[in-house]
């Protein structure tokens, strides 16, 4: 599997433009062959940031979105954008799923004392 992230850094005031523009993109994304999810997140301590998350059953599929018209407009949002975008591609040679921890490890206090940590950031 595949997980390619594309990542975005809005100028002020575009982020509306922005988001109406690949909102309907990643609907379009999610539906390709070959795509096993797509997500269009924010980042939680710049809202001017933002992430198109997509993952991909083989480098084929994603070779072929990465010619796509709807990535041509994703790469052409650029006008809007300070920087970028930004891609990154990673291969997951395996996957499974974490436990959830509900109890910091001993001895560890966290950025805010509560042992987790406080702020969660969509960064990679």
């Amino acid at each position: 599997m595949l997980i390619a992230s594309l990542q975005f850094d809005v100028r002020p005031p575009n982020p509306k433009h922005f988001l109406r523009a690949v909102a309907d993109i990643v609907h379009t994304v999610r539906s390709s062959h070959g795509c096993l999810g797509c997500r269009f997140v924010s980042d939680c301590e710049n809202e001017n940031v933002f992430l198109v998350v997509s993952e991909w059953d083989q480098s084929l599929w994603l070779d072929r979105h990465l010619g796509s018209p709807e990535y041509k407009i994703l790469r052409g949002t650029r006008i809007l954008l300070r920087e970028g975008p930004s891609l990154s591609v990673d291969e997951v040679l395996a996957r499974r799923g974490a436990r959830r921890q509900t109890e910091p490890p001993a001895g560890y206090a966290g950025c805010n004392g509560d042992g987790f940590g406080g702020r969660v950031s969509s960064r990679f």
